[in-house]
């Protein structure tokens, strides 16, 4: 048997908490989702993903394909932090793919511990937009086009009012 839930207009997402239990569509603070990848699987066009703040660890690569809007509870990217924890590979930990779905009020991190080649942020094809975004942490290797902190490889692709350093 499948499991089927209604997908709500908004979704949280919350940082991992020990003894905290999501609960499917995490359309509450109490029933929000530890994982962000998650949320972004289950929601579709015009859900809003509301990260709270917090250190969010992202063990997933995230593919945004459908008309999302993500972003921090507060407005100030200080507050979210989305620090990349995938543990192997060479793929960005966020990518856009659809020209309405938009990510801000975030800082999103390499983590000191892991590589720091390893790319952050793709916006593919379809586009997408990215602001009011701190990323940090990613360099380039020099010897791959995809490696670095942002890629944006279409005409509907924006990065606005970022900033990016390591």
């Amino acid at each position: 048997p499948s499991l089927v839930y209604l997908v709500g207009r908004r979704m949280f997402v919350m940082p991992d908490t020990e003894g905290h239990v999501a609960k499917p569509p995490f359309d509450t603070k109490e029933t929000a989702s530890t994982n962000l990848t998650e949320a972004v699987d289950a929601a579709i066009d015009g859900v809003e993903i509301v990260l709270l703040p917090g250190l969010h660890k992202l063990r997933a690569r995230a593919s945004v394909n459908a008309a999302l809007t993500i972003h921090g509870e507060t407005g100030n990217p200080d507050d979210v932090v989305i620090r990349n924890a995938i543990s192997q590979g060479d793929e960005q930990i966020l990518t856009l793919n659809n020209a309405a779905a938009r990510v801000y009020d975030a800082t999103w991190e390499n983590d000191p511990k892991s590589n720091p080649y390893r790319p952050c942020w793709s916006i593919a094809g379809q586009g997408g937009t990215i602001s009011n975004c701190v990323i940090r942490g990613f360099r380039n290797g020099g010897y791959h086009t995809l490696i670095g902190a942002l890629t944006i490889a279409s005409k509907d692709g924006l990065a606005t009012h970022c900033v990016i350093t390591n």
